[in-house]
């Protein structure tokens, strides 16, 4: 499975850095506002820079990954349901 995510949120202060939890993701690559971001994976953590202060506001980091899809219940796993008797 390969796959992209978009984060757009707000940081309330300047950061050197960001962390994100990223279990069993493979990162390929990570922009941060538009810039190629420098990354990290320590375990189970994801941290990322991208070479100077992020200014306090709205942020936008694209992280592309790939991942096997497990049933362990972390990285990424498959939702089950029943639906007329039918899994």
């Amino acid at each position: 499975l390969s796959g992209t995510v978009t984060i757009r949120g707000t940081i309330p202060s300047e950061q050197e850095r960001i962390t994100f939890h990223a279990k069993e993701l493979n990162i390929e690559s990570v922009t941060m506002n538009g810039h190629e971001a420098h990354w990290e994976l320590d375990g189970d953590e994801l941290s990322c820079t991208y070479g100077e202060v992020m200014q306090a506001g709205e942020q936008f980091i694209v992280i592309c990954y790939t991942a096997e899809i497990t049933d362990q219940m972390h990285g990424v796993y498959p939702s089950y349901f029943t639906h007329n008797d039918e899994k």
